[in-house]
This record gives structure tokens, sequence and C-alpha cells, in this order.
């Protein structure tokens, strides 16, 4: 894409020609994606294929290199400080642990994903435990994090995630920890995101059941993508 056909109608996310590496191993060579609202991307790829490094530089994590990931038209390679904490406050991130704060609980938790917001303190709370009651974790809301299990804490990760209602948003491994049934659970609920807050979503994966509920599938090995699928 072009710089002016970009500025004219901006994607969510675009990647550009993106090549990263440590010392002097090249993990990423040449990777292009493009990622429009409402979509849900599924990755898949061998472990050490450079999964993990693209939803870092994609998400922010890491500074990218100029003129290779723009969000909403802007090169974050090139932005001042302040544009890439204020890209950065869109952005939402479930990785393979839940990384809950024991100090708080459940319902706490999940709160703290919109601290942002400007909705008052019952609203914000009311919609929580909506958001909970969704993902069958409504008895839970007032425990602490160390009395449910992974799978739960997982899933109230999930729950914090998407309350603030973000552009974007980035999973890694959701589901590696999950039964079946939870991890259909967050997998409907990520999807439900793209489509009703036009949300884009990216999930690095081994998992086919995320993949099959992705609206494209993409798999990326030695640092390429090959063999692009459309799933729905």
């Amino acid at each position: 894409m072009t710089e002016v056909a970009r500025a004219a109608r901006p994607p969510l996310l675009d990647i550009c020609n993106l090549s990263f590496g440590y010392s002097e191993r090249l993990v990423l060579k040449g990777v292009n994606l493009t990622l429009a609202a409402g979509e849900m991307i599924a990755i898949t790829g061998p472990s050490g294929s450079g999964k993990s490094t693209l939803l870092a530089l994609a998400g922010l994590l890491r500074r990218p290199p100029p003129g290779c990931v723009w969000h909403w038209g802007q090169d974050m390679g090139q932005c001042s400080a302040a544009l890439m904490a204020q890209r950065r406050s869109r952005l939402r991130f479930i990785f393979q642990r839940p990384y809950l704060l024991r100090s708080l609980t459940v319902i706490e938790n999940v709160t703290t994903g919109a601290l942002r917001s400007s909705e008052p303190n019952e609203a914000l709370n009311a919609r929580a435990h909506g958001i909970l009651d969704t993902l069958g974790l409504r008895e839970i809301a007032g425990r602490w994090p160390e009395q449910i299990s992974g799978g739960q804490q997982q899933r109230v990760a999930l729950a914090r995630a998407v309350i603030g209602k973000p552009d974007l948003l980035f999973a890694d491994e959701p589901t590696a920890s999950l039964d079946y049934a939870s991890a259909m659970v967050v997998v409907g609920e990520m999807r439900k995101l793209a489509e009703q807050e036009s949300c884009g979503i990216i999930v690095t994966t081994h998992d086919p059941r995320i993949s099959t509920h992705a609206t494209r599938r993409l798999n990326l090995a030695d640092g390429m993508f090959v063999d692009a699928v459309e799933t729905a």
C-alpha cells in the first residue's frame, strides 16, 4: 500500500516488509500483513518461527523498524513517545499466562482493563460482571486469583482484555492450557469482539480449535508467511 493510499484509507494494522533479528539471527524476513476492523487472524507455525516476535512488534511491546508497522496510517517506527503511548492505550494483550494481580479480586482484576475509561464505576462494574457471566465466571467474581483454576484465570485475563473495547487485540497461545469447553468460550468471545466491536485480532496458536474460528489463517515458517487460508 502506498503512503497516499494508506493516509486516505488506513487499516487498523499494516505491516510492510518487516524484517527483524537478534544479534546475527534474522527472525522475521520481509513479513507483510494487513488487518482490517472486524478481522480475526490466526497465525500458526512451529516454535521459533517468529510468531511471538511478530506480536511484540505489531503490538508495540518493542519499537518496530521505521516504515514497517503502521497503526491507523501512522508509522510506529518513527512516531513520538506520546503518540506511541496513545496507540498502546488502544491495544490489549492476552499471554500464555494470565498475569493476574494477586492483590485484587477477580472482578477488580477485570476492571483494571478499563482504567482509562470515563465510565462511572457502577456501570463499569456492571459490565465487568456481565462479561464474567458470559465467560461462565459469575460465581468467582469475589475470589482471589489463587482461589481459582488456571483455566478460570485465563478467562479472567480475557475479560480484562475485552472490557476496555480495544481497537486491536493480540493473543499469544491463549488456549494452550485450557480444556475444550473453556477454549471454545475464549475463542467465541474473541470472535464476538471482532464482529460486534470492529476490533482487529491477531492470535498466535498451535491450537486448531482457534484456527477454524478465525477469518484468516496464516502459517509462519522460518520468518515468512506461507499457505494463507481463508477460513470464514
